[in-house]
């Protein structure tokens, strides 16, 4: 995998939803490889990693939730460009049942594109673009996708590249869709995507099962299975025990199985970017503990280490 070291700095947001009478205020949060966030019950851990997935709603197909007030900074630092410092403002604001979106890039001190402004440069040329038109119900770094701009192209596979597991411990299995080489934040649909990746991706596979062997050292081998879900035939994921010659198929796993797994995936995602693979941007992880022991505890954050990783936690240790 190519890692582009474009890399989040720092994130500063404000979300208001008064009809739920909530608010979320995140002063300058300073993000390194490696972060947790450890606090009490009700103190906004999980709505603050579940904003930053939203981002990533902007750049993808997934639908745009309209929001009651949202007000974002966003600092990168692009390292293979002499650090390069980039801050990305964004203000949505709805307005007639649609999100109105206003946005700021300034890169190095020099403000490159703003909506408020009318300023748009071309990165290539260091041109200001003297007549353009960007709809206001549609955030820029989702719709302006020219390679002549270089930052707002970085900007949105920043967040286009973010990785959500939520603190749910479902092993509901469900069918996605054939072609699917990223697991939802549940981790519902992780043997599609592992068979997915056998066939597509078997470095990235083969990597994969060979940590989950580190993990779990009782467990020889994991396999596929012919199963029906909903009706559905489809592939589901079966292990075989060392000594025990009985499959044990993916609906008996134990919690901290099923989720060990899903987590050692999700560093693993490859994105595309012009037939290469890229890895996630960034991993957001709620309540990383759910399900698994203080082994596999320690091995899984041990793994994350360096990653590019936000998780929360409520267990001290």
């Amino acid at each position: 995998m190519s890692q582009e070291r474009f890399k989040l700095e720092s994130i500063e947001i404000k979300e208001e939803h008064k009809n739920k009478e909530t608010e979320v205020i995140v002063k300058p949060f300073n993000i390194d490889d490696f972060n947790l966030l450890i606090s009490d019950n009700a103190q906004g851990k999980t709505r603050f990693l579940r904003t930053l997935y939203f981002l990533s709603s902007l750049v993808s197909n997934r639908p745009r939730i309209i929001i009651t007030l949202f007000s974002g900074k966003f600092t990168f630092i692009h390292e293979t460009e002499k650090n390069k410092r980039i801050v990305y403002l964004i203000d949505i604001i709805p307005e007639n049942g649609k999100n109105k979106y206003e946005e700021e890039i300034i890169c190095d001190n020099k403000k490159i594109f703003s909506t408020k402004e009318k300023i748009l440069i071309n990165e290539k040329t260091n041109c200001k673009v003297e007549s353009f038109f960007i709809p206001p119900n549609i955030p820029a770094i989702s719709s302006i996708n020219e390679p002549d701009y270089i930052t707002i192209n970085l900007i949105n596979e920043f967040f286009s590249k973010i990785v959500y597991i939520s603190s749910s411990k479902s092993r509901e299995i469900i069918v996605s869709s054939p072609n699917a080489i990223i697991p939802n934040s549940e981790g519902t649909n992780i043997a599609d995507v592992l068979f997915n990746w056998s066939k597509e991706f078997s470095d990235i596979y083969n990597e994969t099962l060979n940590e989950f062997y580190k993990c779990f050292n009782l467990i020889e081998n994991v396999d596929f299975v012919e199963n029906v879900i909903s009706g559905i035939k489809t592939k589901t994921l079966a292990f075989k025990e060392k000594s025990i010659s009985k499959l044990i198929d993916q609906v008996n796993w134990s919690d901290g199985i099923y989720r060990i797994l899903h987590l050692l995936m999700s560093v693993k995602v490859p994105f595309k970017k012009n037939q290469i693979l890229i890895p996630p941007s960034l991993i957001l992880i709620d309540e990383i503990e759910n399900g698994l022991d203080f082994k596999r505890l320690e091995f899984i954050v041990n793994y994350l280490r360096g990653r590019g990783v936000i998780f929360s936690s409520h267990n001290p240790l």
